[in-house]
């Protein structure tokens, strides 16, 4: 028996005997208040090797390696098929000279565990029998190889050879996966060196991004990709870097990239029938860095861009580039006087800098000069006074407003004191009076004058320099400690200021981001087949970021007339006068906030253990990862949309800047936030048996089991504990701790007269959510090896998230009363204007006290009785050899995902109808909420994935993947995002194909010597000729791939349900492709605002936008000096054919532009130059 002990979320680290793990001695610069507790980290380490050395103390024999090496076992047997028991079989690595013996078991099996991927020598010898030498061969990141001996009867001094296959059929596991090795990493063409774009060379990778990470992870440098793999949200994926968790715990993508030529291999797995692998439903990325060898290799480097390389864009000139990604790295072993670490002691390190200077070409819609006069007649809507709401005598209880009115010289009508006009002409002309004076100013001295862009409906270019100065460095250390140690130790970090746009000409973004991830791994090999190893992990990544506008003048708040409560962010002891950010719908978006301190800080501590008894690999292991985040956000904003200018009930006409120009946002929020979340861990155990049950035959028998303690609001030293959360099951708020009453010298967090209003009480041990204890998960997986060339894989497994769904929503409850929150303003039928821009909470310049009761804000709440979702996944297929060297696969993949989350309004009215919808609401006191998660989602997947990998005698190197797939949920694509439901009572009336579902996704890369030269077929032998056409290289990635769903949305709520964060859309009146065109991809008039009161009846995403389509290539010409050193040239094109992909149109049916495409989902042709020397 084998057992384990510690508990993590993600892989792997490791702690050396005897290192100290106080993370006092962990802690960087900056990091004091982020710490995990020493005093529970010490006792879940001890706790840990306590249980494992009691195990091992009765354990008869061993077990297998961490998710980042490799395994390799096999049976020897003699020329009759008898087993043979005691043989020595040794395996070496070519590139290290490092070598480990062991014997066969009473089974005839030897194994071998904890490999590192690379290249290896195997030979078993028996006495009386000829000893058999297998011919070098690779091992891949997770790979179980199998190697079986037969015996040839003869003296050990004899030999017999080998062969051995390029790429070996996957005989021990069912799991899903593709690895990409390190000749496809590095020659394959990447735009700025970014190796996520090769995820998508995996079968059931979507590239299908709905509002999913849509910029990237922290720092991301170049085209960043990641994709939902099979069918799972892209949130739920994992990064794991020498094992070591790689998770972002701000962005849920990975912290930090290595740099391309650090990478040794890297493998995209999913359905896993190992229990090992766990805490997401999606893929993990298991990465392995490269470390030194016996000989010292390296290499340099510098890729370079310029704009004028690259093509226009189909809406846009190119923008100005200039762009260098240079470094080096150097591996080898450590020599010291009188000390020599050949087949022992080795290093690795690198450096990666990169300097971009571009500037941006982004359109937008700006104020003209006659709408800043108040005349808005260019505007195809009709806009209506909101001052004139009267009953609506066709449908009783609802109202109606009336236009704008002119004289008959098309000159506004004057108002009376209740903003009234007296009867005339309809106009779309503002009276002078209703004017907002503050708004006016704001306009005028902040936002640009309108250009002529050349693209119809933009009067507006985005021309602000992104400047981008990167620099990344990693080092290893690598120690083998006589035959049964090995230890490594890896550090890789990044820093990264950037300036750019904040949105508009003149708004200025600057951040700084600064990631790193440190990893420890001890690995103890015992006598036979056992192994035990323990990881630390820590990964760690910060963004600031903080608006400027540049062109506002110093004295601009005072003439502004905001109140000073509203404008006024004091954290701590500073105070920050903040212009508040201004975001009016279909035109423009003025930034303006400060966000420090942004991080989170991950620790993992790691047990695995693994042990071979007969025919049984029993592996065996558990983790804790604690993570700890901090952020400050200061900012106030005010948001306009065409709601207070439209129609009434009736919900047609407005328009966002007319709104803007009467001071009436439908949104304002004033934020001066704390945040720190702390106390969140992830507790996993595992058990896994591989029985081999016979030389074809091969069953995996696991169970896992994890459960994330829920993290905490704040603490008491910094008064942000004090927050709370809206129970909708019974109508109540949950404070998380008591807060004090609120006076002349206590602001918020406070409460009003010191009495808690009704409905409101006090979590039981200042918890608010509580943890879920049912995340047990089988795994069962067979692998039948049906000939030499043929293998059957099925499996079953069952998959919990506890990162992003659990960890990621914890700060939800920032900024929640009895703190200072936001202001939805009225619905359909509470008429009346009831915030002004300048003051739309109805602050006093003194101490801002909260509301009297926490009713009337909707924060997006959490449902106490929230579980994180889980996924049952199942595969079945065919392997086959095919050629020399290449595997053909074939595999049914599909899953069934439960307990999703759905961030659906909260408390909105029960029905559609007239009158007050919080009438109809389940609680008529508590305002809707906006975006309430609750786990009640669905989806599955079905597929069929064809895939090709290999490698021809000839130098060709290929990869290729179909998928033909269906995704279907409820409405949500990813966690974190509002779902596009109707009713958010009835969600499952909008089950249709998930935002992330393509129904074909094909792929193909190839790396290619071009078969001239020395040593190749043609020219082979002439100097002169190689010299020309010698040492050529030519290799590309071509993608095709479905287009992206989505619909047409109707922003009014005009279904009067206060259905604030979910999405109308109209009814079907004709055919939605008739007469489309690439700029016009759908017939606007196939699409009818529905009767008031009702939901329309088209499908969720029913439409598809363009295929996605693109071929990058590279070509290298190599100039070999010597056999190691040579200098490589190479030219990059990537969307080398510049074929448009055209982005979804404008899907808002009341906007000017609706149904007209203005971007494209894709870049340009570009090119890149690059030069790199190899040592």
């Amino acid at each position: 028996m084998c057992a384990c002990a510690l508990l993590d979320v993600s892989r792997h680290f490791v702690c050396a005997p005897g290192a100290p793990l106080s993370s006092k001695r962990l802690a960087l610069s900056g990091d004091h208040y982020m710490q995990p507790s020493t005093r529970t980290g010490v006792r879940a380490f001890a706790v840990t090797l306590s249980l494992t050395l009691l195990v091992w103390a009765f354990a008869p024999t061993p077990c297998r390696a961490q998710q980042n090496t490799a395994s390799l076992r096999g049976t020897v047997k003699d020329p009759s098929g008898a087993i043979i028991p005691k043989a020595a079989v040794k395996l070496a690595s070519v590139d290290t000279g490092i070598g480990q013996t062991r014997e066969t078991n009473s089974a005839g099996i030897y194994s071998f565990l904890d490999i590192f991927p690379g290249r290896y020598t195997l030979e078993a010898n028996v006495q009386g029998f000829r000893t058999a030498v297998h011919a070098p061969f690779a091992l891949e990141v997770n790979q179980t190889a199998t190697i079986d001996f037969t015996m040839q009867v003869g003296s050990t001094a004899s030999e017999v050879n080998v062969s051995a296959q390029a790429i070996e059929l996957e005989t021990s596991t069912a799991e899903l996966g593709a690895v990409v090795k390190t000749r496809e990493v590095l020659d394959l063409p990447l735009n700025g060196r970014n190796f996520t774009e090769l995820l998508l060379l995996t079968p059931g990778a979507s590239p299908a991004n709905p509002l999913q990470n849509a910029g990237g992870a922290p720092g991301a440098i170049g085209a960043f990709a990641y994709p939902a793999i099979n069918g799972q949200s892209n949130r739920s994926n994992m990064f794991l870097v020498d094992g070591i968790n790689n998770y972002g715990g701000i962005t849920d993508t990975n912290t930090v990239q290595p740099t391309i030529d650090d990478v040794m291999e890297f493998k995209v797995q999913s359905h896993n029938d190992e229990a090992q692998f766990g805490q997401v439903t999606g893929g993990i990325v298991n990465l392995v860095t490269k470390s030194g060898t016996n000989s010292y290799h390296g290499s340099l480097w510098d890729f370079f861009r310029n704009d004028a390389l690259d093509a226009n864009n189909v809406f846009n000139p190119k923008t100005a580039l200039k762009q260098n990604q240079f470094g080096g790295s150097v591996g080898g072993p450590v020599m010291l006087p009188h000390y020599s670490g050949r087949n022992r002691t080795f290093f690795y390190g690198s450096y990666e800098g990169f300097r971009s200077r571009s500037s941006n070409s982004r359109l937008y819609v700006t104020p003209t000069p006659a709408q800043l006069n108040g005349d808005f007649n260019a505007v195809g809507a009709q806009i209506y006074n909101p001052y004139s709401s009267q009953p609506d005598p066709l449908n009783p209880g609802s109202f109606i407003n009336s236009p704008f009115m002119c004289d008959g010289s098309g000159n506004a009508l004057p108002t009376n004191g209740s903003g009234i006009q007296p009867a005339g002409i309809p106009c779309n002309k503002l009276p002078s009076s209703l004017v907002n004076a503050s708004m006016l100013y704001y306009a005028k001295t902040l936002y640009p004058a309108p250009i002529n862009t050349g693209v119809a409906g933009f009067n507006g270019r985005d021309t602000t320099e992104n400047i981008i100065t990167a620099d990344q460095m990693s080092i290893r250390g690598d120690q083998q400690l006589g035959d049964n140690d090995r230890v490594f130790v890896r550090y890789t970090g990044s820093w990264q200021p950037n300036t750019g746009s904040g949105g508009i000409q003149g708004n200025i973004l600057k951040s700084t981001i600064n990631t790193y991830n440190i990893g420890v791994n001890w690995a103890h090999t015992f006598k036979g087949n056992a192994l035990m190893q323990f990881t630390f992990g820590r990964v760690r990544g910060q963004t600031d970021n903080s608006n400027t506008i540049s062109n506002a003048p110093s004295d601009f708040l005072q003439k502004a007339g905001f109140v000073s409560s509203f404008t006024d962010h004091t954290l701590g002891k500073v105070s920050t006068p903040l212009i508040p950010t201004i975001d009016i719908g279909g035109y423009l978006l003025e930034n303006n906030f400060t966000n420090t301190e942004n991080f989170s800080n991950i620790y993992e501590y790691k047990n695995d253990n693994s042990k071979l008894i007969g025919r049984h690999l029993l592996r065996f292991g558990a983790s804790l990862a604690t993570d700890n985040r901090l952020g400050t956000f200061l900012g106030s904003v005010d948001v306009f949309d065409a709601f207070q200018t439209a129609n009434g009930s009736a919900g047609s006409g407005g328009d966002a800047l007319a709104s803007m120009l009467l001071g009436l946002p439908t949104y304002a929020e004033q934020d001066t936030v704390y945040s720190l979340v702390h106390g969140g861990k992830i507790f996993g155990g595992y058990f896994q048996d591989q029985w081999k049950v016979n030389d074809r035959l091969t069953l995996n028998l696991g169970i896992r089991y994890d459960v994330t303690d829920w993290p905490r609001e704040g603490t008491s030293s910094n008064g942000s504990n004090i927050t709370g959360n809206m129970d909708l099951n019974n109508g109540t708020y949950v404070l998380q701790n008591p807060a004090p009453a609120c006076s002349a010298t206590q602001g918020a967090p406070c409460i009003p007269g010191g009495t808690l209003p009704p409905h409101v009480t006090v979590a039981r041990n200042g918890k608010i959510m509580h943890n879920t204890y049912d995340n047990v998960q089988p795994r069962v997986g067979v692998a039948y090896r049906i000939n030499d060339k043929t293998a059957f894989r099925a499996g079953y497994g069952r998959f919990f998230d506890n990162w992003a769904a659990v960890i990621g929503f914890a700060a939800n409850f920032t900024q929640s009363w009895p703190n200072v929150a936001f202001l939805a303003a009225g619905d359909l039928n509470n008429p009346s204007p009831n915030a002004i821009a300048t003051n739309p909470l109805g602050l006093g310049n003194g101490t801002i006290t909260p509301a009297p009761d926490p009713f009337g804000q909707g924060n997006g709440f959490l449902d106490p009785l929230l579980k994180n979702p889980y996924s049952d996944q199942y595969n079945l297929g065919f392997q086959r050899q095919w050629g020399a060297n290449s595997v053909l696969t074939v595999n049914y993949v599909g899953s069934t995902n439960h307990r999703e989350q759905l961030q659906l309004t909260g408390n909105a009215a029960l029905t559609p109808g007239p009158g007050d919808p919080q009438l109809r609401a389940p609680f008529p006191y508590i305002q809707p909420q906006n975006g309430y998660v609750r786990s009640y989602g669905k989806s599955n997947y079905n597929s069929l994935q064809v895939s090709s990998e290999g490698r021809t005698t000839s130098g060709l190197i290929h990869k290729l993947a179909y998928t033909y797939s269906k995704a279907l949920n409820y409405g949500c694509d990813t966690y974190g995002s509002f779902c596009d439901v109707q009713d958010p009572y009835h969600w499952q009336k909008d089950k249709g194909v998930a935002g992330y579902d393509l129904t074909h996704i094909f792929s193909a890369s190839v790396v290619y010597e071009l078969p001239f030269g020395r040593g190749k077929r043609f020219a082979s032998d002439n100097r002169a000729v190689d010299a020309i056409v010698g040492g050529w290289q030519l290799n590309g990635i071509v993608a095709l791939t479905s287009g992206t769903p989505y619909d047409v949305q109707v922003p009014v709520q005009i279904a009067n349900t206060n259905n604030i964060s979910g999405a109308l859309r109209p009814n079907i009146v004709g055919n939605p492709y008739a007469g489309a065109t690439k700029l016009h991809p759908i017939n606007i008039n196939a699409f009818a605002l529905p009767a008031p009161y009702t939901f329309g009846n088209m499908g969720r995403n029913s439409l598809r936008s363009d295929w996605r389509k693109n071929l990058d290539i590279s070509f290298f010409r190599n100039f070999a000096f010597t056999e190691s050193k040579r200098l490589e040239f190479r030219a990059e094109a990537f969307n080398v054919t510049n074929t448009p992909v055209f982005a979804i149109p404008d899907n808002n049916i009341t906007d000017s532009n609706f149904g007209v495409v203005s971007s494209t989902a894709n870049t340009e042709r570009q090119l890149q130059l690059a030069l790199k020397f190899y040592f």
